[in-house]
Parts: C-alpha cells; structure tokens; sequence
C-alpha cells in the first residue's frame, strides 16, 4: 500500500486531534463510570490526583517505579 505524504500529515493531525480530545473526556467518562457502578461522585479535577497516589501507592507496595515504567496517568 502507498502511503500519500500528504495523508501522512492528516494523519498525524487526527491523532493528535483525537488524543486531545480523549484526554479532555477521559476522566468525565471515570466519573460517570464510578457513579453508574454505584460510587459516589467525584470532580474531574480530583480523580486523576487520586489515580496517581493509587497508581504510586500500588507501586510502592510492589517495589515498583511507575515513572521508569512510564505510566503517566
């Protein structure tokens, strides 16, 4: 298959489009996720706060370094 460079741009550009808007939407979806499973409601501002200390905490428990294993959020 050819690959248009032109396409190639596009591509790139809906990727980072897409990537954008997910991570905008991402932690509005968890919220409403945890209140359809029944929890309580929480600000889209907190849960990726409470997500790292989770993911940290988890880590430490393990004897693992999240950052060199480049979780992120």
């Amino acid at each position: 298959m050819v690959f248009p460079v032109e396409d190639n741009i596009k591509l790139l550009a809906a990727r980072k489009t897409v990537e954008e808007t997910f991570e905008k939407e991402k932690w509005s979806m968890i919220a409403n996720d945890i209140i359809r499973n029944g929890g309580g409601a929480y600000s889209v501002t907190i849960l990726p706060k409470q997500h790292k200390k989770l993911m940290e905490t988890a880590a430490d428990a393990a004897g693992l370094d999240i950052a060199a294993a480049g979780d992120g959020e």
